[in-house]
């Protein structure tokens, strides 16, 4: 449930800073300077330039910091499915909870 909660935030956050909706300029300054850091951002800037016909190499930027949050999203979930994998005592037989 926390993974989820965390994921529908970030969905949220990244829907306001990315600038799709409405211009990044009329958002507060925290939310500006968070923009250049979530993947959405990129990938509207990206769509933009090739809709206008400005293919150039900014879209080739785009892509590749778009293919470095993937390659780290691909590696911290490599991470965490590999310490799921390990079973322990907490995990065969868990505490019980009544309520």
């Amino acid at each position: 449930a926390t993974g989820k909660l965390v994921v529908l935030a970030s969905l949220m956050l990244q829907l306001v800073t990315c600038g799709g909706t409405y211009p990044i300029q009329t958002e507060p300054q925290l939310l500006q300077s968070l923009s250049p850091y979530l993947p959405m951002t990129w990938s509207v800037n990206a769509l933009r330039m090739l809709f206008t016909g400005g293919a150039d190499e900014r879209v080739l930027y785009a892509v590749i910091v778009l293919v470095a949050f993937l390659a780290g999203s691909l590696l911290i979930s490599s991470l965490r499915a590999t310490q799921m994998r390990t079973w322990n005592l907490t995990r065969l037989h868990p505490v019980l909870t009544v309520g």
